[in-house]
């Protein structure tokens, strides 16, 4: 695996990676820096849920996003319900909840120092190369594809696999697994940007070659 501290330009990456045909990005903490994001929005809904503006000072937030980095909403949910501070609110209310406050984050986000217009030079690049780019994100269907049409860069990939779109995710390989299909091109010709354990998990599992995105750490 190769840790990545700088975004590496078209030429860089296919020296890393001569037989590139594909690339698999995860959103999160990879193309935009919005782990931050994600935590902001959770503690919002957690905190509506509760009708308790004192639940930042009860609940440990910190410790909270340090365990949920790279999970999907389900697993969030989980985990703050078992510490029953959901108050009987299903899952699909909580991601209603959240998706909510994640769509008004993303109408006055400022993209300065969360996303780099590197990342959108390399994946535009990287198409007119005839490489093929797709997401795969454990992220809402809905709240993926916000993102990927604020950044204005959701033409360039052939498709954007969802937390709702396999029975299983990130760290099982199946999302991994599902989009290497859905591409038709063998696993040795496709690499994976990854910023999370959870996600570099999901694609070593799927013997994928793996990239980890430090670049907004």
């Amino acid at each position: 695996m190769h840790i990545l501290k700088t975004i590496p330009t078209f030429n860089e990456l296919t020296a890393i990676k001569t037989d590139l045909k594909a690339i698999l990005w995860d959103l999160d903490g990879t193309i935009l820096n919005s782990e931050q994001i994600h935590a902001s929005t959770t503690k919002e809904s957690i905190i509506q849920i509760a009708a308790d503006d004192q639940l930042a000072s009860v609940l440990d937030f910190e410790q909270l996003e340090a365990n949920c980095l790279g999970q999907t909403d389900q697993f969030i949910y989980q985990y703050v319900n078992d510490l029953g501070y959901l108050k009987g609110i299903t899952l699909q209310e909580f991601i209603r909840i959240k998706n909510i406050h994640m769509k008004n984050a993303l109408d006055t986000l400022n993209l300065t120092g969360i996303y780099s217009k590197e990342i959108g030079s390399l994946i535009k690049e990287s198409c007119e190369q005839g490489i093929r780019n797709a997401v795969v994100t454990s992220s809402e269907k809905e709240v993926a594809h916000l993102i990927l049409g604020h950044l204005q860069i959701h033409s360039y990939f052939d498709f954007v696999l969802t937390r709702e779109d396999t029975k299983l995710n990130k760290p099982h390989p199946l999302p991994y697994q599902t989009a290497c299909e859905k591409l038709d091109i063998a696993p040795e010709h496709i690499l994976v940007f990854e910023d999370s354990p959870t996600g570099m998990e999901a694609a070593k599992q799927a013997n994928l070659f793996t990239c980890q995105a430090a670049w907004y750490y």
